[in-house]
């Protein structure tokens, strides 16, 4: 019972220092998107919600994971762009906000649909699908499940792969076979009719 007052606390201490960081953040994401945020700003908003969102997470407590991935993801971006190649600081945002998405849920299609539906930014398609397939590819690789179903597999309930579990992995032919034999006698009418 402790675990959950301990997320919290780090989340009330957390939104003391940083209140922007509470809730859902729709509105700072799109400061992010927008760029109208100084890195300052942005780094000590990364690092708080980041600490609060893995410490509620951690203490067992259901809470929101799209919201916080998309806030993480367009900071990581903005905070990055200026070392990165071309392009402006928005656009790096909704990139890495895509990326990020796309690889810690285990949904590249969605990423990209949700970013474009977002901001309509038809000219951020090319750089979304090679940061989406990238950083898929990469989590897919080093990750065997999503965060959407590890909790799942640590209550002990085997999945397969993403979203669906093939009943041939969970079940053994001894659970699912006959063990007592039934025999058809020779003279029945049905066994006589198979052998004409």
């Amino acid at each position: 019972m402790w675990w959950p007052a301990l997320g919290g606390l780090v989340v009330g201490v957390g939104g003391y220092l940083q209140p922007r960081a509470l809730g859902v953040g729709y509105d700072v994401i799109g400061d992010l998107l927008s760029h109208r945020l100084a890195i300052g700003v942005v780094l000590a908003l990364l690092a708080a919600k980041m600490v609060m969102w893995i410490a509620a997470l951690g203490s067992g407590t259901s809470g929101g994971v799209l919201a916080p991935l998309l806030m993480l993801g367009a900071g990581l971006g903005l905070v990055l762009s200026p070392w990165l190649p071309g392009g402006s600081p928005a656009l790096w945002a909704l990139v890495c906000m895509a990326g990020v998405l796309a690889s810690v849920l285990g949904a590249p299609v969605t990423a990209i649909v949700f970013a474009l539906g977002l901001t309509h930014a038809a000219d951020a398609l090319l750089p979304l699908l090679l940061t989406v397939a990238c950083a898929y590819g990469v989590s897919t690789i080093c990750l065997r499940r999503s965060i959407m179903t590890e909790k799942i597999a640590r209550r002990g309930l085997h999945i397969y792969r993403e979203y669906s579990v093939d009943p041939l992995e969970t079940h053994h032919v001894a659970d699912l076979m006959t063990k007592a034999v039934i025999s058809i006698d020779a003279a029945t009418p049905c066994a006589i009719a198979y052998r004409q």
